[in-house]
Parts: C-alpha cells; sequence; structure tokens
C-alpha cells in the first residue's frame, strides 16, 4: 500500500514531467514572495517568511543529520520493493535534469524527513492565503499539492515525510510570529 512504490508505476512521460515540475516548483515561489515583500518595503512580514521557512530548513537538516532515513528511491530499491529498472522515471526535459541531479550527480540517500520541500511549501501557501486570499491562495494551493504529490511520486519522499514538512512548516510559522512581532504574543 506504499503510494511511493506504485503511484509512478505504468503513468505516462507527461504525467512524469508535470509531477516533476510541480516538484521543483518550490525554488521559484519562496523566493518569488521574498522579493515580492521586499521590493514592497514590508519589511517585517519579510523577515516572518524568511523566519518561517530558516526554521523548517534548520530543522529538516539537523534531522537529516541526526536520522540519515533513506527516500523511497533508495530504500525501496535496497528493500527488494522496487525493481533497480524502475528506479529512474522517464519524461521530458525536467524530468532529465532530476534523473541527472538524483542519479548521476550529487544527492544523498539521507534527506527524507521530513520534507524540507513541503515545510517551504506550506510557508508559500500560508503566506498566499494572507497576502492575497483565494485570488493567490487558490493557485498556491494547487501548485502545493502538485509539488506534494510529485514529492511522494518522484519516489523522493514518502506521505509519512511530506505531512512532518506540512506540520514542520506550521511551527515555524508560529515560532515566527511569535518571534518576529512579540506585540502579537498572547497575554
Amino acid at each position: 500500500g506504499q503510494p511511493a512504490l506504485w503511484l509512478a508505476r505504468g503513468r505516462s512521460r507527461f504525467t512524469t514531467e508535470t509531477l516533476h515540475t510541480f516538484y521543483v516548483s518550490y525554488y521559484l515561489y519562496t523566493a518569488g514572495i521574498g522579493t515580492y515583500l521586499y521590493a514592497r518595503r514590508r519589511y517585517a512580514d519579510f523577515e516572518e517568511m524568511t523566519c518561517a521557512t530558516l526554521i523548517g530548513y534548520a530543522v529538516s537538516y539537523v534531522g537529516f543529520d541526526l536520522l540519515p532515513l533513506w527516500g523511497p528511491r533508495w530504500a525501496l530499491v535496497d528493500a527488494g520493493l522496487l525493481p533497480i529498472e524502475e528506479r529512474r522515471l522517464a519524461g521530458y526535459a525536467v524530468t532529465t535534469w532530476i534523473n541527472g541531479i538524483q542519479w548521476d550527480g550529487m544527492a544523498l540517500k539521507g534527506g527524507a524527513m521530513p520534507s524540507s520541500h513541503t515545510s517551504t511549501g506550506v510557508v508559500f501557501l500560508y503566506w498566499c492565503w494572507r497576502l492575497w486570499g483565494r485570488r493567490g491562495g487558490i493557485p498556491a494551493s494547487i501548485i502545493v499539492a502538485g509539488m506534494a504529490v510529485g514529492a511522494v511520486y518522484g519516489r523522493y519522499h514518502y506521505v509519512t515525510d511530506v505531512v512532518a514538512g506540512a506540520a514542520l512548516a506550521y511551527a515555524g510559522i508560529v515560532v515566527a510570529r511569535r518571534w518576529i512581532r512579540p506585540e502579537r504574543r498572547p497575554g
């Protein structure tokens, strides 16, 4: 019943390319929100958003060192659940780029729990809803949902990694709000 095992089986190159595009979209959206806030001189908002994002990365990367849990692309093959010839997914340009990083480049076997992609995505989602309401929140919800599905589909994360990343983002948002804007503290 492991979605990371069966989700990508038998899918088209187009599906793989679409979900990989969602997966790598996180490289753009945090910088985009940060640039937007900074350019509009919303410095406290910029600091709050950046702080929440950095909390996610700091906790994730410390966790990666302390608990170097292998993502499904490694563990499922090692456990004999995924034939080695199925580990690389077929797509187009984005998939080829990701395959180069994952299989021919610098990817590490650890770094799965929690998903820093999801943590960053949920911070982005929060800020889109906060800044633009439904007009920005609905498209952001689609992008972040696509990224989360893409993370499991591409076998980079298990569903539990994605859930943990979302919980980490929530904690980062709460801490950042209280740390950057102490006047909002209750009591």
